[in-house]
Protein backbone atom coordinates (compact mmCIF):
# COMPACT_ATOMS: atom_id res chain seq x y z
CA UNK A 1 0.00 0.00 0.00
CA UNK A 2 1.21 3.83 -0.54
CA UNK A 3 0.33 6.82 0.71
CA UNK A 4 0.00 8.36 -2.98
CA UNK A 5 -0.91 5.77 -6.00
CA UNK A 6 0.26 8.63 -8.41
CA UNK A 7 3.59 8.92 -7.32
CA UNK A 8 4.81 7.40 -10.47
CA UNK A 9 3.50 11.21 -12.50
CA UNK A 10 6.21 13.13 -10.42
CA UNK A 11 9.66 13.26 -9.75
CA UNK A 12 10.71 13.42 -5.80
CA UNK A 13 11.86 17.13 -4.82
CA UNK A 14 14.50 17.61 -3.19
CA UNK A 15 14.24 19.74 -0.15
CA UNK A 16 15.60 23.25 -1.21
CA UNK A 17 12.62 22.96 -4.22
CA UNK A 18 9.78 21.73 -1.57
CA UNK A 19 10.91 24.67 0.44
CA UNK A 20 10.85 27.12 -2.49
CA UNK A 21 7.01 26.04 -3.35
CA UNK A 22 6.41 26.75 0.25
CA UNK A 23 7.97 30.30 0.33
CA UNK A 24 6.59 31.12 -3.06
CA UNK A 25 2.86 29.64 -1.39
CA UNK A 26 3.86 32.30 1.58
CA UNK A 27 4.39 35.39 -0.41
CA UNK A 28 0.99 34.78 -2.95
CA UNK A 29 -0.81 34.60 0.57
CA UNK A 30 0.45 37.65 1.82
CA UNK A 31 0.03 39.42 -1.72
CA UNK A 32 -3.81 38.51 -2.22
CA UNK A 33 -4.61 39.51 1.48
CA UNK A 34 -3.01 42.42 0.33
CA UNK A 35 -5.43 42.83 -2.19
CA UNK A 36 -2.94 41.84 -4.65
CA UNK A 37 -4.66 40.54 -8.46
CA UNK A 38 -1.90 37.89 -9.41
CA UNK A 39 -2.84 34.91 -10.93
CA UNK A 40 -1.76 31.83 -9.92
CA UNK A 41 0.00 31.07 -13.78
CA UNK A 42 2.11 34.52 -12.88
CA UNK A 43 3.14 32.65 -9.72
CA UNK A 44 4.32 29.57 -11.69
CA UNK A 45 6.16 30.81 -14.21
CA UNK A 46 8.73 32.34 -10.86
CA UNK A 47 9.71 29.02 -10.10
CA UNK A 48 11.64 26.45 -11.64
CA UNK A 49 9.65 23.63 -14.26
CA UNK A 50 10.17 20.41 -11.24
CA UNK A 51 8.61 23.14 -8.75
CA UNK A 52 5.26 23.84 -10.48
CA UNK A 53 2.98 20.72 -10.10
CA UNK A 54 3.42 21.16 -6.22
CA UNK A 55 2.81 24.99 -6.14
CA UNK A 56 -0.15 24.38 -8.40
CA UNK A 57 -1.59 22.07 -5.92
CA UNK A 58 -0.89 24.55 -2.57
CA UNK A 59 -2.26 27.59 -4.48
CA UNK A 60 -5.29 25.88 -5.73
CA UNK A 61 -5.74 25.19 -2.28
CA UNK A 62 -5.09 28.35 -1.15
CA UNK A 63 -7.68 30.19 -3.35
CA UNK A 64 -9.89 27.66 -1.67
CA UNK A 65 -9.45 28.78 1.73
CA UNK A 66 -9.57 32.00 0.95
CA UNK A 67 -13.05 32.45 -1.19
CA UNK A 68 -14.55 29.99 2.19
CA UNK A 69 -13.32 32.49 4.07
CA UNK A 70 -14.86 35.59 2.39
CA UNK A 71 -18.40 33.16 1.70
CA UNK A 72 -17.76 32.76 -1.53
CA UNK A 73 -18.22 29.88 -4.06
CA UNK A 74 -14.34 28.53 -5.93
CA UNK A 75 -14.71 28.65 -9.33
CA UNK A 76 -13.18 25.18 -10.23
CA UNK A 77 -14.87 24.34 -13.71
CA UNK A 78 -11.87 26.68 -15.12
CA UNK A 79 -8.99 24.93 -13.12
CA UNK A 80 -8.84 22.03 -15.90
CA UNK A 81 -8.78 24.54 -19.18
CA UNK A 82 -6.27 26.54 -17.36
CA UNK A 83 -4.07 23.75 -15.99
CA UNK A 84 -4.04 21.03 -18.58
CA UNK A 85 -0.82 19.90 -17.88
CA UNK A 86 -1.56 18.77 -14.04
CA UNK A 87 -5.20 16.94 -14.79
CA UNK A 88 -4.36 14.97 -11.37
CA UNK A 89 -3.84 17.89 -9.21
CA UNK A 90 -6.65 19.69 -10.99
CA UNK A 91 -8.98 16.62 -9.82
CA UNK A 92 -7.58 16.62 -6.71
CA UNK A 93 -8.43 19.85 -5.86
CA UNK A 94 -12.07 19.63 -7.55
CA UNK A 95 -12.70 16.59 -5.13
CA UNK A 96 -11.85 18.69 -2.14
CA UNK A 97 -14.01 21.93 -3.58
CA UNK A 98 -16.84 18.79 -3.50
CA UNK A 99 -16.01 17.63 -0.04
CA UNK A 100 -15.97 21.01 1.68
CA UNK A 101 -19.55 21.95 0.07
CA UNK A 102 -21.26 18.71 0.68
CA UNK A 103 -19.94 18.06 4.31
CA UNK A 104 -18.22 21.28 5.70
CA UNK A 105 -17.65 20.10 9.28
CA UNK A 106 -18.06 16.48 9.51
CA UNK A 107 -16.01 13.17 8.49
CA UNK A 108 -15.91 12.67 4.41
CA UNK A 109 -16.66 9.09 3.38
CA UNK A 110 -15.83 10.52 -0.06
CA UNK A 111 -14.11 7.37 -2.03
CA UNK A 112 -12.59 9.44 -4.55
CA UNK A 113 -10.72 11.20 -1.67
CA UNK A 114 -7.10 9.10 -1.52
CA UNK A 115 -6.35 9.01 2.44
CA UNK A 116 -3.27 6.94 3.72
CA UNK A 117 -3.26 3.48 4.82
CA UNK A 118 -1.49 3.44 8.16
CA UNK A 119 -1.84 -0.03 10.24
CA UNK A 120 -3.57 0.37 13.85
CA UNK A 121 -5.12 4.23 12.29
CA UNK A 122 -8.57 4.88 10.83
CA UNK A 123 -8.11 8.60 8.56
CA UNK A 124 -11.15 10.08 8.16
CA UNK A 125 -10.65 13.41 6.77
CA UNK A 126 -7.91 16.16 5.56
CA UNK A 127 -6.80 18.56 7.89
CA UNK A 128 -4.48 20.95 5.61
CA UNK A 129 -1.55 20.81 3.82
CA UNK A 130 1.91 22.32 3.00
CA UNK A 131 4.52 22.22 0.73
CA UNK A 132 6.36 19.01 2.73
CA UNK A 133 3.55 17.70 4.71
CA UNK A 134 -0.08 16.57 4.31
CA UNK A 135 -1.84 16.50 7.68
CA UNK A 136 -5.07 14.30 8.20
CA UNK A 137 -7.32 13.99 11.14
CA UNK A 138 -7.42 10.32 12.02
CA UNK A 139 -8.25 7.48 14.78
CA UNK A 140 -5.98 5.47 16.37
CA UNK A 141 -7.89 2.24 16.92
CA UNK A 142 -6.08 1.08 20.00
CA UNK A 143 -6.88 3.86 22.27
CA UNK A 144 -10.10 5.43 20.43
CA UNK A 145 -8.70 8.51 20.38
CA UNK A 146 -8.57 11.33 17.34
CA UNK A 147 -4.74 12.41 16.26
CA UNK A 148 -3.38 14.30 13.81
CA UNK A 149 -1.35 12.45 11.24
CA UNK A 150 1.56 14.05 9.34
CA UNK A 151 2.89 12.24 5.86
CA UNK A 152 5.08 13.36 3.45
CA UNK A 153 3.85 15.51 0.93
CA UNK A 154 3.51 14.07 -3.14
CA UNK A 155 7.00 14.12 -4.65
CA UNK A 156 9.37 15.07 -1.86
CA UNK A 157 12.77 12.60 -1.48
CA UNK A 158 11.66 9.88 0.66
CA UNK A 159 15.13 9.71 2.16
CA UNK A 160 15.43 13.14 3.24
CA UNK A 161 11.91 12.86 4.44
CA UNK A 162 12.55 10.23 6.71
CA UNK A 163 15.48 12.56 8.29
CA UNK A 164 13.22 15.16 9.35
CA UNK A 165 9.73 13.26 10.20
CA UNK A 166 11.96 11.35 12.54
CA UNK A 167 14.03 14.82 14.02
CA UNK A 168 10.76 16.36 14.10
CA UNK A 169 9.38 13.28 16.29
CA UNK A 170 12.74 13.83 18.29
CA UNK A 171 12.62 17.49 19.17
CA UNK A 172 8.75 17.31 19.87
CA UNK A 173 9.45 14.54 21.74
CA UNK A 174 11.92 16.66 24.19
CA UNK A 175 9.63 19.63 25.15
CA UNK A 176 6.96 18.82 27.56
CA UNK A 177 4.33 21.91 27.88
CA UNK A 178 0.87 22.35 28.00
CA UNK A 179 1.47 24.93 24.97
CA UNK A 180 3.13 23.14 22.39
CA UNK A 181 1.83 20.18 20.36
CA UNK A 182 2.66 16.85 21.79
CA UNK A 183 3.76 14.19 19.62
CA UNK A 184 2.41 9.99 19.69
CA UNK A 185 4.18 7.91 17.61
CA UNK A 186 6.72 8.13 14.24
CA UNK A 187 7.05 5.24 12.09
CA UNK A 188 7.06 4.24 8.38
CA UNK A 189 4.77 2.19 6.01
CA UNK A 190 6.20 0.28 2.80
CA UNK A 191 9.21 3.35 3.21
CA UNK A 192 6.72 6.29 3.70
CA UNK A 193 7.30 8.28 6.92
CA UNK A 194 4.41 9.42 9.27
CA UNK A 195 4.05 11.16 12.60
CA UNK A 196 1.12 10.92 14.74
CA UNK A 197 0.66 14.01 17.03
CA UNK A 198 -1.90 15.67 19.45
CA UNK A 199 -5.24 16.80 17.78
CA UNK A 200 -6.08 20.24 18.57
CA UNK A 201 -10.03 20.47 17.61
CA UNK A 202 -10.19 24.39 16.58
CA UNK A 203 -8.58 26.81 14.09
CA UNK A 204 -5.21 28.25 13.54
CA UNK A 205 -4.40 32.15 14.98
CA UNK A 206 -4.46 33.24 11.41
CA UNK A 207 -7.66 31.70 10.47
CA UNK A 208 -9.30 34.01 13.81
CA UNK A 209 -7.21 36.68 12.46
CA UNK A 210 -8.85 36.47 9.11
CA UNK A 211 -12.50 37.43 10.87
CA UNK A 212 -11.88 39.34 14.18
CA UNK A 213 -9.99 41.16 16.34
CA UNK A 214 -8.58 39.81 19.46
CA UNK A 215 -9.07 41.74 22.21
CA UNK A 216 -5.80 43.78 23.60
CA UNK A 217 -5.64 41.92 26.51
CA UNK A 218 -6.24 38.80 25.30
CA UNK A 219 -3.86 39.56 22.55
CA UNK A 220 -1.69 40.32 25.05
CA UNK A 221 -2.11 36.87 27.33
CA UNK A 222 -1.96 35.10 24.26
CA UNK A 223 1.36 36.29 23.64
CA UNK A 224 2.85 35.49 27.09
CA UNK A 225 1.64 31.84 26.77
CA UNK A 226 3.28 31.56 23.34
CA UNK A 227 6.54 33.24 24.98
CA UNK A 228 6.72 30.84 27.98
CA UNK A 229 6.26 28.20 25.21
CA UNK A 230 9.07 29.24 23.24
CA UNK A 231 11.13 29.95 26.25
CA UNK A 232 10.68 26.50 27.78
CA UNK A 233 11.70 25.30 23.51
CA UNK A 234 15.18 27.73 24.19
CA UNK A 235 15.81 26.26 27.23
CA UNK A 236 16.15 22.69 25.78
CA UNK A 237 17.98 23.73 22.97
CA UNK A 238 15.44 23.79 20.23
CA UNK A 239 14.73 26.97 18.19
CA UNK A 240 11.40 26.57 15.89
CA UNK A 241 12.34 28.61 13.40
CA UNK A 242 8.40 28.73 11.32
CA UNK A 243 6.65 30.64 14.47
CA UNK A 244 3.61 32.60 12.50
CA UNK A 245 -0.05 32.48 12.91
CA UNK A 246 -0.42 29.45 10.84
CA UNK A 247 1.30 27.08 13.04
CA UNK A 248 -0.92 28.56 16.25
CA UNK A 249 -3.60 26.57 16.83
CA UNK A 250 -6.91 27.28 19.33
CA UNK A 251 -8.86 25.00 20.72
CA UNK A 252 -12.39 25.10 19.69
CA UNK A 253 -14.19 26.05 23.16
CA UNK A 254 -10.89 29.10 22.80
CA UNK A 255 -12.00 30.10 18.81
CA UNK A 256 -15.87 30.09 19.83
CA UNK A 257 -15.68 32.54 22.81
CA UNK A 258 -13.04 35.10 21.48
CA UNK A 259 -14.77 38.06 21.91
CA UNK A 260 -15.61 38.79 25.82
CA UNK A 261 -13.13 36.61 27.50
CA UNK A 262 -11.59 37.57 30.37
CA UNK A 263 -9.53 34.48 30.84
CA UNK A 264 -6.10 33.55 28.64
CA UNK A 265 -6.67 31.60 25.85
CA UNK A 266 -4.75 28.57 25.32
CA UNK A 267 -2.45 28.50 22.85
CA UNK A 268 -0.98 25.04 20.79
CA UNK A 269 1.96 25.57 18.85
CA UNK A 270 3.00 23.51 16.10
CA UNK A 271 4.91 21.80 13.41
CA UNK A 272 8.55 22.07 14.20
CA UNK A 273 9.48 20.80 10.99
CA UNK A 274 11.98 23.63 10.19
CA UNK A 275 13.39 23.47 14.03
CA UNK A 276 17.04 23.40 14.53
CA UNK A 277 18.31 21.48 17.68
CA UNK A 278 21.54 24.17 19.17
CA UNK A 279 23.47 20.96 20.60
CA UNK A 280 22.77 18.60 18.22
CA UNK A 281 26.42 17.36 15.88
CA UNK A 282 24.84 17.32 12.54
CA UNK A 283 22.77 20.16 10.58
CA UNK A 284 19.81 18.54 9.75
CA UNK A 285 16.58 20.22 10.39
Amino acid sequence: MSFHPDLSSFNRLPLDLARQIDATAMRAEREWRSGAQTRIEDYLLQVPLGCRAGLLEELLSLEMTNLRQQGKETECQEWSSRFPEYPEIVQRCINEVIENRSTPLSLSNDASICFPKIPGYTTLRLLGRGAMGVVYLARHDRLQRLVALKVVATGIDLRQAMVLIRTEAEIIARLKHPHIVQVYDVGEENGEPYLSLEFVDGASLREILQRERIPPRQAAELVENMARAMHHAHMHGVIHRDLKPANVLLPRSETDMIAGRATALIPKISDFGLAKVLDAMQEQT
